[in-house]
């Protein structure tokens, strides 16, 4: 190994030691925070900037691949994994390329959060409105979850979870079936769009059931789904990549770094870290009511940034499926199971 190169590993290795202590109160500054009160209020900050975060992603995705379409899901799996492998190659270096000692359903399933959930994901948003995503994306996963979960570990759900399981299918049904609002020369790509956007779901639900069994914390998983995602990616995408960073060297430098931020640093990093804190700080199911919204808020953002006004049918399935979000994590009436 190179010996410039041993000093930033060592000086990253220590950044990311540090965002874990942070993550799980143990440094001077958290221990410091005044009783129940201050640390509710950091948890509570910690869970907006994540919630900011999922919403900042969902809506520069979509712009990203509109309009003039500069990324193709290809050019964004780079930026996302490529920044990301780097940023965590401690880890990765650390752990080795295999963790040892999880099993292989679960190495499988991690790697449905790398490049299949960007690919399906990209691909969905340029054909649905974002109106349609924010609730099919996040609002979703807690149903296929829920599903997952019943499926290979037996779990049963409460009645307030099934009510809750029961506004989410609802809330999918109202929006593909009964009010959709396809984009101006979309109209018969909507279902398509949508699809992609639910297959982008299963995806994150299968990586969410796997990170259970695996036992990895945040950063191995990311570091370990980082690497592989871009190794196993680089053949399928080789074809057409030289097409795909062609067209997309034509974007402004503004939207490179929009992108690189967005994908790489806040989606890929920044909201791992926010969100542990959250869950450390606040809880579960507090994190879990406040992380919800991002289908409103998502939808919400579309309107300034995109142009996409939702319909009635969207804003009432948009706020059927937060309910339901509700119900089933124990945000609403009981405590988080899933």
């Amino acid at each position: 190994m190179p010996a410039p190169f041993v000093p930033s590993v060592q000086s990253a290795r220590a950044a990311l030691e540090a965002g874990e202590r942070v993550a799980q109160g143990q440094t001077p500054m958290a221990q410091g925070i005044p009783a129940r009160e201050g640390r509710t209020l950091f948890g509570v900050a910690a869970a907006l900037v994540t919630l900011a975060i999922w919403t900042s992603w969902i809506v520069g995705t979509r712009a990203a691949v509109s309009g003039e379409g500069y990324f193709s899901p290809s050019v964004l799996v780079l930026i996302r994994f490529g920044f990301t492998a780097v940023l965590l190659t401690p880890v990765l270096w650390r752990m080795g390329l295999i963790p040892k000692g999880v099993k292989w359903p679960a190495l499988v399933g991690l790697l449905f959060s790398g490049s299949p959930y960007i690919f399906l994901v990209g691909a969905g948003l340029k054909y649905a409105p974002i109106a349609d995503v924010g609730p099919l994306l996040p609002g979703t996963v807690p149903l296929m979850v829920a599903g997952l979960s019943a499926l290979i570990f037996g779990e049963r759900f409460t009645l307030a979870r099934r009510f809750g399981l029961g506004l989410i299918a609802a809330g999918v049904v109202a929006i593909v079936a009964i009010g959709p609002a396809p984009l101006p020369g979309m109209e018969d790509k909507l279902l398509l769009g949508h699809l992609l956007i639910l297959g982008g779901a299963l995806s994150w639900a299968i990586y969410t059931i796997s990170l259970r069994a695996s036992g990895l914390n945040g950063f191995e998983a990311t570091a370990y789904v980082a690497f592989w995602s871009l190794v196993l990616a680089l053949p399928v995408m080789a074809p057409g990549l030289r097409e795909d960073l062609a067209r997309a060297a034509q974007a402004p430098l503004s939207l490179w770094l929009v992108q690189i931020l967005i994908q790489g640093a806040l989606a890929g990093f920044v909201a791992l870290l926010t969100f542990a804190t959250a869950v450390r700080w606040l809880g579960p199911s507090k994190t879990a009511a406040i992380t919800g919204l991002t289908p409103v808020t998502a939808t919400l953002a579309g309107i300034p940034v995109m142009g996409e006004i939702p319909t009635p049918v969207q804003l009432v399935a948009c706020l059927g499926i937060v309910l339901g979000v509700g119900l089933v994590t124990g945000a609403i009436g009981g405590r988080r199971t899933v």
